[in-house]
C-alpha cells in the first residue's frame, strides 16, 4: 500500500509540474457534487482543479485530482469502494454573447487508484467468531468526456457546473458537479 501511495505521489507532482510548466498556473479550485459509479449507488465526490490556463483561443486546460468512496453493510459483510484519481482535462470553451458565461465541452486522460476493501463478521449460533479482512487496489486508466458551464463575471473567481463521464475498466462512472476557482493575477 505504501508503494501504491508513493506511486500515486508522483504521478500527482508530475501531472501538475509538466501542466504548469507547458501553460502556467492560472487558478486554482475546488469541485464537489454527486458521482454515480458503475454497480455501485451514487455517493458524494470531491475535488481540486488546477487551471492551467489555455494553449489556444478558446482551448483551456486543467489538472485535477478527485476522491469518493462508498461503503456498505450486508448480512455482516463490510464492504467499502474508494477512487483516487489524477487526470489531466482540455476544455473548449463556446463564444457566447455573454463574455462571463462560456459553455464547454471537453475530454481528458486520468488514473483512477481503486481500492475494494471487505471485511467478514461471522458468527456461530449468534456468537461473534474472528473477522476477515481483504483488501484490494488497483491503478487503471480512465478517459474523461464532458461539459458543462463556466461562470466568470471578469473577477477573481469562477464557478462551474459540469457533467463528466469517466470511462475505466470495471469502475465508470458518471459525475455532476459545482465548483468554484480562484483565479491567479486578475
Amino acid at each position: 500500500m505504501k508503494r501504491v501511495s508513493l506511486l500515486v505521489l508522483v504521478i500527482a507532482v508530475c501531472t501538475v509540474g509538466v501542466g504548469h510548466a507547458a501553460v502556467g498556473l492560472d487558478g486554482i479550485g475546488v469541485r464537489v457534487g454527486s458521482v454515480d459509479p458503475e454497480g455501485v449507488s451514487s455517493t458524494l465526490n470531491f475535488g481540486l482543479i488546477l487551471d492551467l490556463g489555455t494553449v489556444a483561443e478558446n482551448v483551456a486546460i486543467e489538472s485535477y485530482a478527485g476522491y469518493w468512496s462508498k461503503s456498505t453493510n450486508f448480512f455482516g459483510i463490510e464492504s467499502s469502494l474508494r477512487d483516487l484519481m489524477f487526470g489531466a482535462k482540455g476544455r473548449y470553451l463556446f463564444t457566447t454573447n455573454n463574455a462571463g458565461i462560456k459553455p464547454f465541452l471537453g475530454a481528458g486522460l486520468g488514473l483512477h487508484v481503486i481500492t475494494a476493501e471487505y471485511t467478514f463478521a461471522p458468527s456461530f449460533f449468534g456468537v461473534p467468531v474472528p473477522s476477515e479482512t481483504a483488501d484490494e487496489t488497483e491503478m487503471r486508466p480512465g478517459f474523461d468526456m464532458g461539459g458543462g458551464v463556466q461562470f466568470d463575471k471578469g473577477g477573481q473567481y469562477a464557478f462551474l457546473a459540469e457533467a463528466w463521464y469517466s470511462a475505466v475498466s470495471d469502475a465508470s462512472q458518471l459525475a455532476f458537479t459545482v465548483g468554484l476557482v480562484y483565479k491567479f493575477g486578475r
